[in-house]
C-alpha cells in the first residue's frame, strides 16, 4: 500500500486529476484518491463477460470526466481481480494498453497475485 500512495502521489497534482478505478474495486485505491484530494472514476467490470473489461463503458467514463472538466491522469487494473477474482483475457490486456496509450492514461497495473494469475489462466483456460 505505500507503493500504491507514492505512486497516486506523484500522479495526482491537482484536485480535478483522476484515476479510473475497477468496480469494484480493493478499497485502497478509493481511499487514497480521496486522501490526496484527487477524483476517482469508477468503470464497471461487465459481470456477464466473467468480470472482463467493456471498452465502451471506459470510454465514456473518460469522456465525461473531460466534460466535467476533470484530467483523467492514469488508470487502475487489478489482476486477478480483487474481490471477484477474476483474470484479464489477452486480448483486455493487449486492448488496455492501446486505450492508456491512446488516452494519455498512466496504466497501473495491480498484480500482487502474479502467480494465482498464471496458475487462474492455466486451470481457466481450456473452459473458456
Amino acid at each position: 500500500s505505500s507503493g500504491i500512495q507514492m505512486t497516486l502521489s506523484t500522479i495526482l497534482a491537482s484536485p480535478n486529476d483522476a484515476v479510473l478505478v475497477p468496480v469494484p474495486q480493493y478499497p485502497i485505491y478509493s481511499a487514497l484518491i480521496k486522501l490526496l484530494n484527487g477524483q476517482q472514476i469508477g468503470y464497471q467490470m461487465d459481470e456477464e463477460a466473467g468480470w472482463g473489461l467493456d471498452m465502451q463503458e471506459l470510454g465514456a467514463q473518460v469522456d465525461a470526466a473531460r466534460e466535467n472538466k476533470l484530467n483523467p491522469k492514469a488508470l487502475v487494473i487489478i489482476n486477478p481481480g480483487n474481490p471477484v477474482g477474476n483474470c484479464l483475457s489477452y486480448s483486455d490486456l493487449t486492448t488496455l494498453i492501446r486505450f492508456c496509450a491512446t488516452e494519455g492514461l498512466v496504466l497501473l497495473a495491480d498484480e500482487v497475485y502474479q502467480v494465482c494469475e498464471i496458475l487462474c489462466y492455466l486451470v481457466l483456460s481450456p473452459i473458456l
